[in-house]
């Protein structure tokens, strides 16, 4: 049976929210941060490129710290450093946002490096833990980042995986997160990662959580940068923290149970999956290795796996359609398309096919932006304004159909 771990966060972090034995272990992961102390800080060599910094507030040049990298497709360097910035508090982390790394960006490799080089010679950072992040682009440039450079110990890879990849024999293996939302167009890379490198040296967690094409919550990108912290345990670079491990077992446990009580198999299946990915290497994980096991065995389970696979063939099937009606179609079949869409969402009370239209829409959304700017770039105006016009029926407040509408509505482009 192929892997799955469908992780599904139904409850606003179920983990620790629901008992004092939680609230404890939240405690435990969350440090106070003063979001305040997030600065901006303009390169050495290139005071063009900047990026935000949040230090622990205990930072000092006497001791030598880890670092995460982040990069948002949006060049919002500020945004993933305020998510970060309460675990990295716990945990001492430092944590910096490029605010010039976007997708599209000409000369990407030398906004990453002049921004990698800045941060690692003004800060005191531990060579041996430096970490990348990123959404969306972001993510896949924080994982060629690991690919190609030695020194990038471990990522967290947000709506995005690795696709394509084939990791060749003797590769450098390194920890990865991954993480989607179940209504994301890329959910079913980050969801087949674990299988795709299934049989490496890659350490790998995966988390699916509800929610759309976004950066994950902060609950999320704690425990994902909490993985990286687990590895780096077990590696010896940093002391073993014994109530760490027992208390992350005792609360995952618990949202096991609660799963299971309310029958909702896949969720408990879930949360199993992540205590044995999470505590992978204690024997704490082996609890959650039989408690998957058990669970896989059941004829409920299987025909939830059948349903979903289902509901993925059904999806690519109308993705291909969706493909051909970008060329052939006029606004007026969109915008009653955008409409059934809609509405199958709203009222849809089966949750795979719920995410199943969130994912469409999203997918949309994607290809009106890809048509739209490749039609641009071409001089294409007239299907550049037709895609556009698309784009703004199927996700009218996306920044990037705004900005486009804006672009197409500027005389030099009604002139050419």
């Amino acid at each position: 049976m192929k892997k799955s771990l469908f992780l599904i966060i139904s409850l606003p972090f179920l983990l620790f929210a629901c008992s004092e034995k939680r609230k404890s272990c939240a405690d435990l992961l969350q440090g106070a941060a003063d979001t305040t102390r997030i600065v901006t800080v303009a390169c050495r060599y290139d005071s063009s490129q900047r990026y935000e910094v949040y230090l622990p507030g205990n930072y000092t040049l006497d001791k030598k710290w880890p670092v995460l990298l982040c990069f948002d497709p949006h060049a919002d360097g500020r945004l993933p450093v305020k998510l970060f910035s309460s675990v990295a508090e716990k945990f001492g982390y430092i944590v910096a946002g490029s605010d010039n790394s976007a997708n599209g960006v000409a000369n990407i490799e030398y906004v990453v490096r002049t921004f990698y080089e800045d941060v690692t010679s003004r800060y005191s950072i531990d060579s041996t833990r430096i970490y990348a992040a990123g959404f969306s682009g972001g993510g896949r440039i924080a994982a060629s980042l690991a690919l190609s450079w030695s020194h990038i110990r471990g990522v967290i890879s947000c709506s995005a995986g690795l696709p394509g990849f084939q990791p060749a024999s003797g590769a450098r293996a390194f920890a990865i997160t991954a993480l989607a939302g179940d209504g994301d167009f890329n959910y079913s890379e980050v969801e087949s990662l674990p299988e795709q490198l299934k049989g490496t040296k890659f350490n790998v967690y995966t988390s699916i959580f509800h929610g759309t094409h976004a950066w994950p919550s902060r609950e999320q990108l704690s425990l994902a940068l909490l993985f990286l912290h687990i590895k780096a345990m077990q590696e010896g670079i940093v002391a073993t923290d014994r109530q760490i491990i027992s208390c992350l077992k005792n609360s995952l446990l618990d949202s096991v149970g609660y799963y299971h009580q309310r029958k909702n198999i896949a969720d408990e299946f879930a949360w199993a999956e992540r205590g044995a990915s999470l505590l992978a290497g204690y024997k704490e994980a082996n609890t959650f290795r039989k408690r998957v096991k058990k669970i896989s065995s059941t004829p409920e389970f299987r025909k939830f796996l059948s349903e979903k696979e289902q509901v993925l063939r059904m999806e690519e099937m109308l993705r291909m359609e969706y493909q051909k009606a970008f060329t052939e179609k006029d606004t007026s079949w969109w915008r009653n398309e955008a409409d059934v869409l809609r509405t199958r969402l709203t009222e849809s009370s089966d949750g795979l096919k719920k995410a199943m239209h969130e994912r469409l829409l999203a997918y949309l959304s994607i290809m009106a932006y890809t048509y739209t700017n490749r039609s641009i770039q071409a001089g294409n105006l007239e299907a550049a304004r037709h895609f556009v016009s698309i784009y703004g029926i199927i996700d009218p407040q996306n920044p990037d159909y705004l900005k486009f509408r804006k672009q197409l509505a500027e005389e030099k482009y009604i002139a050419r």
